[in-house]
């Protein structure tokens, strides 16, 4: 576990560090780069990549524990319908850019199953 956190607290370090600030608003044009993973399930209906992806593309303006920073808190979504979260991963809104064209489906409904398991 303390592993697991410790790549996932590294891969998004990098990820500021190279996009600093690339959420939106501001007319800011930084892109989110994707992160390719196989996506696995785990026991909780979630998925073991779940973090890697949130942290490699959501974590920079979501905060590690999707407690917000550049973005909103999310941590409230956990009562979410995860076809919400789906469609606004996918198509963005508001200040959010879309990652429908970065992010496979499977790898969209993985971070939208990771959202709904943050507490």
């Amino acid at each position: 576990m303390k592993r697991t956190f410790l790549l996932v607290l590294a891969a998004t370090m990098i990820v500021a560090l190279t996009l600093s600030g690339g959420c939106g608003g501001g007319g800011d044009t930084t892109t989110t780069a994707a992160v390719e993973t196989t996506v696995s399930p785990d026991a909780t209906g979630g998925s073991a990549d779940g973090a890697a992806l949130f942290a490699a593309n959501c974590a920079v303006c979501h905060g590690a524990e999707g407690q917000g920073g550049n973005g909103p808190d999310i941590r409230p979504l956990a009562d979410a319908d995860k076809d919400r979260i789906v469609k606004q991963v996918t198509n963005g809104g508001k200040s959010m850019p879309p990652f429908g064209g970065q992010l496979s489906a499977a790898e969209i409904d993985t971070v939208a199953a990771y959202v709904i398991n943050l507490q």
